[in-house]
């Protein structure tokens, strides 16, 4: 009998036990079942419309899921792709085919950061045409500035036409889309402030002098198939790599280091301070990674109107090519004792400098280096130097030269002093 009863409270147990399973997966409002999918719905679920969870933003997906109107039950969610916030105001012109349409102008677009859409008027965007971000103005015949500091090109976008870019002096990045096959001649001439690019996969040809004049692109990523190579040999892909310092294949790799607006390249073995990104009118140049020595990369302040003084720190080696060329506000350079070599042009047309302190362990000076410095008063220039090159005063009209040297070195450019300035040998000793 005993047994009997338990028998009973088991079996009993059981129906309790199935019950409340049944009541879990029926369709119910309950905030804990809100995203139970049902195996056996007790009815057939609506769908709702779609429920944002996340909002998506040009930086993130979103998310966003539908549930039953009636019960609550979740029904399934999807992904939200990140917004694509596009520039405004941009000029297009319908291709030949009349289903694709070219970004032909800047038109009254003033982002300084610019997005190309990858469709216009329900159509795709494949080409960017001919001079369209170039800062030209062809009535008058002169170069413009331009203001755009980055281009995003999409993916639908197969043809960058030629000149496309040129000029662009302030551009720092670009993206190029990853369906492009064609960059045409000249497309970033002159876009000085380029320091990297990544090439990818799907160029198959680079015009010529597509990237000349791009001093500052010390590191270029090549996913393409096309065999890059270092230096002048480069002409034939457009001086792609021509001035660069590395060819890498995936950015993992890269050299380009960053402390403020200060771009340093980096490889292990070299280290160079390529460019200033700020706006600052007094610099002085940062350490490296502690006392570590590094040189001024080619045209690293060329055409910086904001500039007046710059302090060359002790740990800064060489001052490279072109490094202030037309630097037209720069006043006053002070460089510390490490400095060893200016090379060419360094302060090429640097019309307003009147104070320079060379460095005491000055070896080389290179053609060029002070031409048209027409404000420069005096120099001194330490019996260090044992070479200097042809034309370095040229056009300082203004200039008196004190030298160190009883007499002129033996290594100086026989037309050092093309300018016939006035110079004062041994002047420590008068």
């Amino acid at each position: 009998m005993k047994k009997s009863r338990v028998l009973i409270l088991i079996s009993v147990s059981v129906v309790l036990l199935v019950a409340s399973i049944i009541v879990f997966v029926s369709c119910s409002n309950n905030e804990d079942n809100s995203k139970t999918t049902l195996a056996e719905p007790s009815h057939e679920h609506i769908e709702s419309d779609w429920i944002v969870d996340k909002n998506a933003t040009s930086s993130a997906e979103g998310k966003r899921h539908k549930e039953c109107i009636e019960c609550g039950v979740f029904l399934k969610e999807e992904i939200i792709p990140m917004l694509q916030i596009v520039s405004e105001g941009l000029e297009f012109a319908l291709n030949e085919d009349g289903e694709s349409y070219s970004v032909v102008g800047i038109g009254t677009c003033t982002d300084t950061e610019i997005i190309i859409p990858s469709e216009y008027n329900g159509k795709p965007v494949t080409v960017i045409g001919e001079m369209a971000f170039a800062p030209l103005d062809y009535e008058n015949e002169i170069i413009l500035e331009s203001n755009i500091n980055s281009v995003v090109i999409p993916d639908t976008i197969i043809d960058i036409r030629m000149g496309a870019f040129a000029y662009c002096r302030k551009m720092e990045n670009v993206t190029i889309g990853n369906s492009v096959e064609t960059i045409e001649k000249m497309a970033f001439y002159n876009c000085e402030l380029l320091t990297s690019i990544v090439i990818p996969k799907s160029i198959v040809s680079i015009g010529e002098e597509a990237f000349m004049g791009c001093w500052s692109l010390v590191e270029v990523c090549n996913k393409s198939s096309l065999n890059l190579v270092l230096g002048e040999e480069s002409y034939i892909y457009g001086l792609v790599s021509g001035y660069a310092k590395h060819i890498i294949y995936d950015e993992s790799e890269s050299a380009i280091k960053r402390i403020g607006d200060f771009v340093f390249y980096d490889d292990g073995t070299e280290v160079y301070f390529v460019k200033y990104l700020g706006d600052e009118n007094e610099i002085t140049l940062p350490k490296y990674n502690g006392e570590q020595k590094y040189g001024i990369w080619w045209c690293a302040f060329r055409y910086n109107k904001e500039i007046t003084s710059i302090v060359i720190p002790d740990c800064v080696t060489s001052i490279g090519y072109m490094a202030f060329e037309e630097c037209t506000s720069l006043r006053s350079v002070t460089m510390d004792d490490s400095v060893t070599i200016i090379e060419y042009d360094a302060f090429y047309g640097c019309v307003s400098l009147s104070n320079i302190k060379l460095s005491a362990s000055l070896v080389y000076i290179y053609d060029g280096a002070f031409y048209d410095c027409s404000s420069l008063t005096n120099i001194i220039i330490p019996d260090s130097v044992s070479y200097i090159g042809s034309t370095v005063f040229y056009g300082c009209t203004s200039l008196e030269i004190f030298c160190e040297a009883t007499c002129k070195p033996e290594g100086w450019s026989t037309d050092w002093n093309s300018g016939n300035c006035p110079v004062v040998w041994d002047y420590k000793n008068k």
